[in-house]
């Protein structure tokens, strides 16, 4: 999927979709690639370009349950990424995927800097 045409970035006007474009970072990753752990710090912002990434909750006994499952066109952590709050769930490939990450900083600076429209749009 082209990054331009995502739905994340059509939250936002076309140039400050562009300013946010300019700052991500693409990572081709294989099957069964951690992305974060349940508990990490909120680094960034995930867009889904291709592939499938599960959410998963770490369950007492050592195992883990998949709370949700994304793909080509979702996105997800823009939440932690807004209220600054550990991760409330891991992440993991569960196919090749590519991700463009948007630095939490950025993410901030371009909600600070943008009508209340782009925050609406996300929810």
């Amino acid at each position: 999927m082209e990054m331009s045409e995502h739905r994340f970035f059509k939250c936002f006007e076309a140039a400050d979709a562009g300013r946010l474009m300019e700052n991500v970072i693409i990572e081709k990753l294989p099957a069964q690639t951690l992305l974060f752990s349940e508990g990490d710090s909120p680094d960034s912002v995930c867009v889904v370009l291709q592939g499938r990434i599960e959410l998963f909750k770490a369950l007492h006994d050592g195992q883990s349950r998949v709370m949700a499952v994304v793909g080509e066109g979702d996105y997800f952590g823009e939440m932690g990424a807004i209220d600054g709050m550990a991760r409330s769930t891991g992440a993991v490939t569960s196919e090749p995927s590519v991700v463009a990450k948007l630095p939490r900083h950025e993410f901030l600076k371009m909600l600070n800097e943008t009508p209340g429209r782009s925050a609406l749009a996300l929810t």
